[in-house]
This record gives structure tokens, sequence and C-alpha cells, in this order.
């Protein structure tokens, strides 16, 4: 087998974005996400959108508490 090279993860990043400023575009681009806020999908009715943010809020928090869980019974065991 041939070890192909791994592609420099900072090199694909444009010089004009640092770190922090590609950091705080995700975590704005992921605030927008979970507050129902989707570019590609205008939802004019407002149950719908209500519908979505809780949604995405239970979802959250249900990954939330599968890693505590998963935390305490596999690593502070």
């Amino acid at each position: 087998m041939t070890d192909k090279p791994k592609p420099d993860p900072v090199a694909q990043i444009p010089e004009s974005q640092t770190f922090a400023q590609s950091a705080m575009a995700n975590a704005q681009k992921a605030g927008e996400h979970f507050a129902g806020r989707d570019p590609n999908d205008p939802a004019d009715d407002a149950i719908e959108l209500w519908g979505r943010r809780i949604g995405r809020g239970l979802s959250l928090l249900g990954v939330i508490g599968l890693a505590i869980y998963l935390f305490v019974t596999y690593i502070l065991k």
C-alpha cells in the first residue's frame, strides 16, 4: 500500500481568514441554524419556525445528555 500524504489543514485556510474568524463564523452559522433561521428554507409559518427551533433544541439537549451519560458510565468508572 502506498502512503498518500495528508493535506495540510492550515494550508487550506485562506490567508485573509484567521482561525478565530472562521471559528466565530462557524459559531454564528450554528446559532442561526438552531434559531431556525436557515437561509435555504425561509419559513413563512410561525408555527413551523417554532417547531423547528424546539426540535433542534431538544436534539441538542439529547446529544449533551448522551455525552454526559457515556462519560459517567465509561470514563469515571
